[in-house]
C-alpha cells in the first residue's frame, strides 16, 4: 500500500475556513467592518465602549485609563488625533 503524500482535502478545507475566521474577528476588532455596516460601527464606537474621545494628553492625565487609538473621528493633522479613553 501506498502511503498518502501531502495534505488531504478535509484539511485544507478546514484551514480555509479557520482562516476566513480569524480575519473576520481582525476585521471586527480593529473597526474596519464599521465602515461597511451601521451595526458593526455602533459596537466599534468609543462610546459603546464606555469611553470619551479626547486627545493624547488628556487621557494621560486621568490615572486609571487606558488609551485606543480606536472608535473615534480621525482627521488628517495626527497632532489633532482623538483616542478613545476608557476609566479602568
Amino acid at each position: 500500500m501506498k502511503k498518502a503524500q501531502g495534505l488531504s482535502l478535509n484539511f485544507m478545507a478546514i484551514a480555509g475556513l479557520v482562516l476566513i475566521a480569524v480575519l473576520v474577528v481582525t476585521l471586527i476588532l480593529t473597526g474596519v467592518l464599521g465602515d461597511i455596516s451601521p451595526f458593526f460601527k455602533e459596537q466599534t464606537e468609543c462610546k459603546a465602549r464606555g469611553g470619551t474621545c479626547s486627545e493624547f494628553q488628556e487621557c494621560e492625565k486621568n490615572d486609571g485609563t487606558s488609551v485606543f487609538g480606536l472608535g473615534c473621528p480621525s482627521t488628517r493633522d495626527s497632532a489633532l488625533k482623538e483616542y478613545c479613553c476608557i476609566k479602568d
